[in-house]
């Protein structure tokens, strides 16, 4: 019988940094948390990893920036904003034992536009083991990578047409050029194609996500 919901739990983690006794740099991460033993004991270790790869990342790089802004504002005598990183989950897809989960990263140096993440991982619980994209279609369907990449262009070009979309004029092009098979998440409508910031078009379009339906695959 398939469970209603995913077997794992929400895990919080926040810090605040300080440079001579001064906030700089405040933290907060939220990941998933899975059994730590039987199948599902692999992706708990995966999510405990990339948890702490990010948290890596901001006590080091992230702070050391914050660091020089606290001193360059002390020079010139303004007031230093509070710089901020945050990760966040979202359950996007669960049919037991599927699983699939959008994360998105957010960093901000308190004064311009923050900058963007996102990751997608797709896992099945029953065998402990990420699911590829390309296992989501049919085994000898040797054009899938074509057939996607025709579908998601289709999209961009609609969006152009339309005259409401900020991405730009060689979208297509580019995303032929940039497509990365590790990009993408399930929802329930189907697989959803994304590309990183600023890779398609302006800031404002924000993570460019293009959803490819599930009848779509079964035909490639």
């Amino acid at each position: 019988m398939e469970s209603s919901s995913p077997p794992l739990t929400p895990k919080e983690w926040t810090h605040t940094m300080k440079h001579d006794q001064v906030p700089v740099l405040t933290m907060s991460l939220t990941r998933p948390c899975f059994p730590s033993d039987g199948k599902t004991a692999r992706i708990e270790r995966y999510f405990d990893w990339l948890a702490q790869h990010w948290i890596d990342r901001w006590k080091t790089d992230l702070f050391a920036n914050a660091c020089r802004s606290l001193e360059s504002t002390s020079d010139t005598g303004s007031v230093c904003q509070l710089w901020s990183a945050s990760l966040r989950f979202t359950v996007t897809y669960w049919h037991d034992p599927i699983i699939s989960i959008r994360l998105d990263t957010t960093e901000s140096n308190g004064t311009s536009r923050p900058m963007l993440f996102c990751m997608g991982e797709t896992w099945d619980c029953s065998t402990g083991y990420p699911r590829t994209l390309r296992s989501f279609f049919p085994p000898k369907s040797y054009g899938w990578k074509q057939e996607l990449l025709c579908n998601i262009k289709a999209q961009a070009e609609e969006q152009l047409n339309s005259g409401e979309s900020l991405l730009d004029q060689n979208c297509t092009a580019i995303m032929e050029r940039t497509f990365d098979p590790s990009q993408f998440y399930l929802t329930e409508q189907g697989l959803n194609i994304f590309y990183p910031l600023y890779t398609l078009g302006a800031y404002a379009e924000g993570i460019p996500v293009f959803t490819v339906p599930f009848a779509v695959q079964s035909q490639a």
